[in-house]
């Protein structure tokens, strides 16, 4: 992708919600309530999962999935629900753990701001978006495909955007020199 992908799944509060408190509230909720979380992450106890006697859980008996598994990496906090069958019941501290041990990159926290080289910036998202597809699912041949998205990228000043993102993280490096 040309620029940053956008986050997916923000908890937060938007500045133009309608009710701040009760999205606070209800933040609140999903990160401090377990019966919520596991509600949201395992679904519903006997239905699409059990408990085992040594603390874990799994599915039921005759089942073999449950449909609330994939998705539940975007739920806002997941260290407070129940470990399946397979994981140490010591999951979620461990991965607190190994976040809290991670070294992160100097460069962690850069975030390119497109403002300055904004219809630029756009003009190289439509040419790219354009040929992802048809590159990725191999409908031209690679060398040619990339070489002609290429040329189009440069017509279309991508050294200007490179040359802006280049000066924005140098500044923000700068501003680490004293960390």
């Amino acid at each position: 992708m040309v620029g940053n992908p956008p986050a997916a799944m923000n908890w937060g509060i938007t500045q133009n919600t309608v009710s701040a408190e009760k999205s606070m509230e209800l933040l609140n909720l999903l990160y401090t309530d377990e019966d919520i979380m596991n509600l949201l992450c395992c679904g519903i106890e006997g239905i699409h999962y059990v408990k085992t006697d040594d603390g874990h859980i799994t599915f039921p008996p005759g089942k073999n999935q449950n449909p609330f598994t994939n998705g539940a990496w975007r739920m806002p906090n997941q260290f407070i629900t129940y470990v399946w069958e397979g994981s140490p019941l010591t999951l979620w501290d461990d991965i607190k753990k190994f976040n809290e041990e991670t070294l992160h990159s100097y460069y962690y926290g850069f975030n390119f701001d497109p403002t300055p080289v904004s219809t630029e910036y756009i003009k190289l998202e439509q040419i790219y978006r354009r040929y992802q597809p048809i590159l990725e699912n191999g409908l031209v041949n690679p060398e040619e495909g990339l070489e002609q998205m290429n040329r189009e990228l440069d017509a279309n000043f991508i050294d200007e955007v490179i040359a802006e993102k280049q000066r924005q993280f140098d500044a923000f490096c700068d501003k680490r020199e004293g960390f």
